[in-house]
């Protein structure tokens, strides 16, 4: 008559008008593994069942029991029916710690193992309600109503407006049987491995029958979750900040939505939907690492511009030459570790650097480079993610807009799930050599300071046409070579007169 699944194993409630009253305990492939006297007296026995992690439990006319899934043993936790005639119907909320029961057409009653009740609920207006279970995900319950053709039908039922939602799922008539009512009910995300399904119990001919239908793919669910403050208190005129959990782990790609519900006791609005979307793309993992010479200094980069508030909050790429219109923009810089903004770009080819011209550039990306030489995104610490599929040689490109751009000299190395490259560890690691890669430290090689215009060449009109408009200003100027915040003679002097002459071997 009634059933639950907890975890392992099946149970299901047997009775009569003679003979004892019984549980019965399967393992999920239909084995019958044990037998236990219920020890109670009612003409039927415990009907329906639900569990909370640790014990089984259901009720009868006479009491409410728990029950010791190792043993068996049944333990009176309170004598009498909430009202109800039966404690019949039967549902688990693990958030509340509390029980909904029903009967037949009764309302629905709120009450905790000792039998303390919380709160009554309207009637759904159902006359055959035997099963009930709780939707973890929608808070919402399921009743098993003895309505329908045949007479095996779940009703959704939200205990916020306590009326029902307008969705029904109706149990065909199974395979082996000739007509079937309802029993038990119970809800689990564990039962079949990925789905999240409504399962019960049909008391049918020539057999009763145990069932599950799925409710869902659990991947579609598990994306969206509150991880703070799921439930709680509100004072009047106050507020409660709430985490919402997006994790895209195992998803395939494509659109995922789902919703918020925030029920609440408020008259007017007691149920509030949040309706969210998630993406997910492809893509590829990016890591590199190159360092600046205007800003370098020892072994790592000098943080002047993010020290004195200049680098922009929004990427300043989308101008000539490079005329990128990628949206990426920070509420505020991330990190003190943060130099500037550098704009990427990944080019495909079956062959080497020599053929990874401009016409095979799959994707570009603004983000940030570290003082360390590690350029992230925009949160300042995770690589960076192309929305692309590689199947031939990549190569990166990295513009700034005051340094020599420069292409890897070979392609990027995949490393597990990363590709990988080091511009600073060698002449060699950037196409055209010293060309357009200058040796800032012991061994350690970095962007050459000067092209001001961003023409790809170090050269006069560097010097004329932007350090000397701009000597003496203050601010995030593309003649500030050194990136301390200052255009002055030291950046004329030490490095773009040192560096004239040379020139970006980026392929076109």
């Amino acid at each position: 008559m009634g059933c639950e699944f907890d975890g392992t194993y099946l149970w299901f409630t047997g009775g009569g008008s003679s003979g004892t009253n019984m549980l019965y305990k399967f393992d999920i492939s239909g084995s019958l593994l044990n037998s236990y006297s219920q020890g109670t007296s009612s003409s039927w026995g415990i009907r329906d069942m639900a569990f909370d992690g640790t014990y089984l439990y259901g009720g009868d006319e006479d009491g409410f029991y728990q029950i010791n899934q190792t043993t068996g043993a049944v333990t009176t936790m309170f004598t009498g029916n909430l009202g109800l005639g039966t404690i019949r119907a039967l549902a688990y909320n693990p958030t509340t710690s509390h029980f909904y029961a029903a009967n037949w057409d009764t309302e629905i009653i709120e009450f905790d193992a000792s039998g303390t009740q919380y709160a009554t609920y309207t009637a759904p207006g159902l006359t055959g309600m035997y099963g009930m279970a709780y939707d973890e995900l929608s808070g919402n319950l399921w009743i098993f109503d003895r309505t329908g053709s045949p007479e095996t039908t779940f009703y959704e039922y939200n205990l916020s407006t306590q009326s029902l939602t307008g969705v029904s799922i109706q149990v065909p008539l199974l395979s082996g049987l000739t007509d079937q009512i309802n029993g038990g009910a119970f809800y689990s995300a564990n039962l079949v491995p990925g789905k999240i399904v409504l399962g019960g119990v049909l008391q049918g001919t020539a057999n009763d029958t145990f069932f599950a239908m799925e409710l869902g793919d659990l991947s579609s669910y598990t994306w969206l979750s509150i991880t703070n403050n799921g439930s709680g208190t509100v004072p009047e005129g106050g507020s409660l900040d709430v985490t919402v959990h997006f994790d895209a782990t195992g998803l395939d790609f494509g659109i995922y939505t789902g919703e918020v519900v925030v029920n609440s006791n408020d008259p007017v609005n007691p149920q509030v939907i949040v309706p969210c979307t998630l993406e997910v793309i492809g893509g590829i993992t990016v890591n590199l690492t190159a360092f600046l010479e205007g800003p370098f200094s020892g072994s790592d980069m000098i943080t002047y511009l993010n020290m004195f508030g200049y680098i922009p909050l929004i990427q300043p790429y989308n101008t000539t030459p490079w005329n990128y219109n990628g949206t990426e923009s920070v509420a505020s810089i991330p990190n003190s570790d943060v130099i500037d903004w550098v704009l990427v770009e990944l080019r495909e080819t079956p062959g080497d650097a020599s053929s990874a011209t401009s016409g095979m550039m799959i994707d570009r990306q603004a983000g940030f480079i570290l003082k360390d030489g590690t350029i992230v995104n925009t949160d300042g610490s995770s690589p960076l993610v192309f929305n692309v599929e590689i199947t031939e040689n990549l190569f990166a490109v990295i513009y700034h807009r005051n340094h020599l751009g420069i292409l890897s000299a070979y392609p990027l190395t995949l490393s597990g799930d990363e590709y990988i490259y080091n511009f600073t560890s060698g002449e060699g690691q950037v196409y055209g050599g010293m060309i357009g890669h200058i040796e800032i430290g012991t061994g350690i090689w970095g962007m050459m300071a000067g092209d001001g215009n961003q023409d790809g060449e170090i050269s006069n009109q560097d010097k004329d046409d932007v350090w000397l408009l701009e000597n003496g200003n203050a601010g995030y100027y593309s003649g500030d070579f050194n990136m301390n915040g200052q255009v002055e003679t030291i950046d004329k002097n030490l490095l773009w007169e040192i560096n004239a002459g040379n020139c970006s071997y980026i392929i076109d």
